[in-house]
């Protein structure tokens, strides 16, 4: 994540917490703050809406355990069917495919140079 957007993402994350369907998850790693990720239901299907990973954090399984916790999350709110969005190639593509998700659809952005 850029860092002139960390702000901005957490005062969303803040008004996020605690509405209705939106769920702020975190991630410690030796009683330390690696990671949040944001769960957003309605009815029977789930968003895997955001997640971020400290850097020092990274490579220790905290998207792993974010997923998992999500899933079982939507699971027990009623939810069918679980989505997600993530930069082609990416490591958040990666994990999602080792946590059993399928690339439904890829979408291009065209730009003229």
């Amino acid at each position: 994540m850029p860092s002139f957007l960390k702000e901005d993402i957490a005062r969303n994350n803040q008004v996020l917490n605690g509405l209705k369907n939106w769920r702020v998850l975190a991630a410690m790693v030796e009683g330390e703050l690696a990671g949040v990720a944001v769960l957003y239901t309605n009815g029977k299907c789930a968003d895997l809406a955001a997640a971020v990973t400290v850097p020092e954090a990274r490579n220790r399984g905290v998207q792993r355990a974010l997923l998992a916790e999500r899933f079982k999350l939507a699971s027990s709110l009623g939810c069918h069917y679980i989505i997600g969005q993530a930069q082609f190639g990416s490591a958040s593509q990666r994990n999602m495919q080792r946590a059993g998700m399928n690339i439904a659809y890829t979408k291009a952005i065209w730009v003229q140079r």
